[in-house]
């Protein structure tokens, strides 16, 4: 018999399954097979794309492409895919486009895993990759990922808005690109953008395990850039990078350099609201250092966290970045000190300097407080301690009362007594 539990149980795992399969199960695999102009035009698999003046082809019924073990050649016949979420094993050979998924209209949630993708000619194979891309008259191009590991390629947007024909004034377009974020994991790179054209906020770019840019990081792009963000973690090399994190400085506010344990060259560094520190060690040695500053006149220094094991002291000192040109416009307008949160019990307040002789910006920690959310802790025992020990009192109060008290006989089951209670742990703490 089909109860109504029972049937709203066969409706939610149908739509699990139908959730499974339209993400997974439809997607069409290609592997081990190689691919130029002359083969997909013959391939019933593949439908033309509507790509403005692009050649590119995506799956005939629509879903997903996933390529694994395959070797491209792109020419003026073969221009790329569109609806690609997954690339493993790629050679790819000439200039061509790869998009995660494009629209006249909206482009959201998209995610596209590039893994292990060989460009044979750096000079004549241009691969450019589109995690959400849309037309200027879109509503939104958002929550996009574009995953680049262990792979190369010449530009990324993670999320953007193109002008097909290149007419089109980018701080005059209004769609929202929020939220698209690229990784780049032992990569090679040229050129990423996290959110192009449009309203850009909390686009990101995280760059890790020793991956290589040999060009430029725009963390946004837009009419508004706002809380966008490039994360450096680790070793990596940025000798030759330029990273920013507003363009058009119109509308700009929150656009952070997070330096996660980074200790290196970065070439450029320009355009951001705030430079953080994670992770900072009080005791390196080495100064991370700028060829060039530009656009840090009123850029906020933040210090997040510090290394672990580290016995931090009021006096220690160390040097955060060195600039070479640009030094006498960068951090003039910059805040004096920034406060850290050491674990559950400490805060520490950190002086940030500028050193005019070696043109570098210092922290020095100035103050070692106790965090005050740990009178918190101490309150709560406190009150706890006094309530199970007035408890105890009130049960053997009551119980020495029943054992002496003839009224109420040997069969009495309870008796029930009241008692209010007040607790001042003088703080904005009261227990009644």
């Amino acid at each position: 018999m089909m109860t109504k539990k029972n049937l709203a149980k066969a409706v939610t795992l149908s739509l699990l399954l139908s959730t499974a399969l339209s993400a997974n199960a439809w997607a069409l695999e290609i592997n081990n097979e190689t691919i130029n102009s002359s083969s997909i035009a013959a391939d019933n698999r593949f439908v033309e794309a509507n790509f403005g003046y692009n050649k590119l082809y995506s799956f005939a019924n629509g879903d997903k492409i996933i390529l694994d073990n395959v070797d491209l050649t792109f020419d003026n016949n073969f221009q790329g895919f569109v609806g690609v979420s997954k690339i493993n094993d790629m050679n790819i050979n000439g200039a061509g486009i790869i998009i995660a998924n494009s629209s006249n209209e909206n482009a959201n949630n998209n995610i596209i895993d590039i893994d292990n993708v060989n460009i044979t000619d750096e000079l004549s194979s241009v691969v450019v990759v589109y995690g959400g891309y849309a037309d200027i008259d879109s509503d939104s191009v958002s929550n996009n990922v574009v995953n680049l590991i262990d792979s190369e390629v010449a530009v990324i947007y993670g999320g953007g808005v193109i002008d097909s024909e290149g007419l089109t004034d980018p701080v005059s377009v209004k769609t929202k690109v929020h939220n698209n974020t690229v990784v780049l994991d032992g990569a090679t790179i040229r050129i990423v953008y996290g959110g192009y054209m449009g309203e850009t906020k909390n686009n990101g770019i995280i760059v890790k395990n020793k991956t290589t840019v040999n060009g430029n990081l725009f963390a946004g792009y837009g009419s508004v850039e706002e809380d966008n963000y490039i994360n450096i973690i680790g070793e990596n090399d940025l000798s030759n990078a330029d990273i920013s994190g507003y363009l058009s400085g119109q509308s700009h506010k929150g656009n952070t350099l997070n330096l996660d344990g980074f200790n290196g060259d970065i070439k450029q560094i320009s355009n951001f609201d705030k430079i953080n520190f994670k992770n900072l060690d009080l005791n390196k040695t080495e100064t991370i250092t700028t060829d060039w500053g530009q656009g840090l006149t009123n850029t906020e220094i933040q210090i997040s966290s510090f290394a672990n094991g580290q016995n931090i002291k009021v006096g220690d000192k160390v040097d955060l970045l060195e600039i070479e040109r640009g030094w006498e416009d960068s951090f003039t307008e910059s805040n004096k000190q920034t406060t850290t949160d050491v674990g559950l019990s400490r805060i520490v307040t950190s002086d940030i300097g500028r050193d005019d002789n070696t043109q570098t910006i210092t922290a020095t920690v100035a103050k070692i407080e106790r965090n005050r959310q740990t009178d918190l802790v101490a309150s709560n025992r406190a009150v706890a301690a006094a309530f199970v020990n007035q408890g105890t009192d009130l049960i053997a109060d009551s119980l020495d009362t029943l054992s002496r008290d003839g009224k109420y006989g040997v069969k009495t089951f309870a008796a029930v007594h009241g008692n209010r209670s007040k607790y001042d742990v003088n703080s904005d703490i009261k227990i009644n």
